[in-house]
């Protein structure tokens, strides 16, 4: 009998690297496990877009354990542990931006977790913001339940720190990075023949990548650094979205427009697998994509990260691969970039990167033949705890605001009053009488 295995990510979500997770996390699992099912659990429930697998909603995971238990729980990637929820466009579900439980998909794997000693390990997500110092002991109490903390650079174990033993974290790259090995570049290659794309040869067009922020300023540059480049190598420019959760492919049609024709973008709606083989095909990669850069690198197309929102994600990745200088912060650059880095060699890390990604999967799948934990009786007195500190503290916040209030009605009756006494003093007869006598004096003292 196989493992069965529970896999959170946002694969509800039409977002490249998202989606992708499911096929490298499942990829991996099977080489070095028998897996019997993996079941796949998001904020929404839904068809994962693109395929015939169903995801559930997280909220779910307590009932399906306990119909068929599960042998592990895998949590990631993506940038999801942080405590805040976002606003998605997933049209796929609704009509309107809805409101993405992002902390779901970490903290109930927790709470689930430790009430049933199922091992619990996290496929090297990110943490993109900083805790506040009032989190950082739910933060811990959460992490607690968690049998292998892999975070996906340093960037991001630097935040999570604030709240985790350093020595408790483990820093792999994205595992994404390992793709071109399940899905290799010929292979791919072939499969734009099958969608009609023969005028996108491998190798003779950069795949550009912009997002809805940029503002109408970035994009003139971006157009022109693109056109010029184009006239100088003769490649092709495609402007494509991979990312249909943040609204991109707009954009995209805009910079088309912007170019007078000269660019394209494709018809339709290319699926995960269309977008993947474009990027491993490109000759250049340049956008404001992570999984952009990772997939490019993954199969040794060069690339620049436009990262002007400064996400540390980026920050993070491209330092793992000793390329900062792929890294641009201001869209005016993006011809010279371009330019510094086709010219450069192959970042030199990026063999050592994907085995440390396949000393991970080794790890992971090493905790759950272990089989189960010992279940933490203790874990809900720390959440309990937690919540007796956080309302305490709360109090003590609305006993400060309280005493401000009242020292601002204090000062505001004092300053009344004064004001009261300034009035009366220019409306009296003698301050009238001797104002010829004080324009004399302030005269001399000038």
């Amino acid at each position: 009998m196989g493992y069965r295995v529970a896999h959170i990510g946002a694969f509800d979500m039409e977002n490249l690297g998202d989606l992708l997770f499911s096929d490298v996390v499942a990829a991996h699992l099977t080489e070095r496990l028998d897996i019997d099912e993996i079941v796949y659990f998001s904020p929404q429930s839904c068809t994962i877009p693109n395929t015939d697998k169903e995801t559930h909603s997280v909220a779910q995971l307590e009932s399906f354990h306990l119909d068929k238990p599960f042998d592990a729980i895998i949590v990631g990637g993506g940038d999801m542990v942080h405590l805040w929820k976002v606003r998605m466009n997933l049209p796929h579900i609704s009509d309107d931006w809805i409101l993405y439980d992002v902390l779901h998909m970490w903290v109930i794997p927790s709470l689930v977790a430790s009430q049933y000693g199922i091992p619990l390990v996290w496929n090297a997500p990110g943490v993109p913001v900083d805790f506040v110092d009032t989190d950082n002991d739910i933060v811990n109490v959460l992490c607690q339940a968690v049998d292998y903390i892999s975070v996906r650079d340093n960037q991001a174990k630097k935040v999570l720190s604030t709240a985790v033993p350093p020595q408790e974290i483990t820093v792999v790259p994205d595992s994404v990075l390992t793709i071109d090995r399940f899905f290799p570049q010929e292979e791919l290659a072939e499969s734009l023949e099958a969608r009609n794309l023969t005028h996108l040869k491998p190798g003779e067009y950069i795949f550009f990548q912009a997002t809805v922020r940029f503002s109408d300023e970035q994009l003139r540059q971006s157009v022109e650094a693109l056109q010029k480049i184009k006239k100088e190598t003769g490649l092709a420019v495609l402007v494509q979205s991979i990312g249909y959760s943040m609204g991109d492919e707009e954009v995209c049609e805009r910079i088309v427009e912007m170019s007078g024709g000269e660019f394209e973008t494709l018809d339709g709606h290319p699926t995960q697998m269309d977008l993947l083989a474009l990027l491993a095909n490109a000759a250049f990669y340049i956008g404001g994509s992570l999984h952009g850069s990772i997939i490019s690198s993954a199969y040794g197309v060069k690339n620049v990260t436009c990262n002007v929102f400064n996400y540390n994600k980026i920050e993070g990745f491209l330092e793992l691969m000793s390329n900062s200088e792929a890294c641009l912060h201001d869209m005016a650059d993006v011809y010279e970039a371009f330019w510094r880095q086709k010219e450069a060699p192959q970042p030199p890390l990026l063999q050592e990167l994907k085995g440390r990604v396949e000393k991970h999967f080794d790890a992971i799948a090493s905790i759950i033949s272990r089989g189960t934990k010992r279940v933490d009786e203790n874990y809900p007195l720390r959440i309990a705890d937690y919540i007796h500190a956080s309302s305490a503290r709360m109090e003590a916040l609305r006993t400060d605001v309280r005493n401000l209030q009242e020292e601002v009605e204090r000062l505001t009756a004092e300053k009344s009053a004064l004001q009261g006494g300034l009035d009366e003093l220019h409306a009296s007869t003698s301050w009238k009488v001797t104002a010829p006598l004080r324009r004399i004096v302030s005269a001399v003292r000038k």
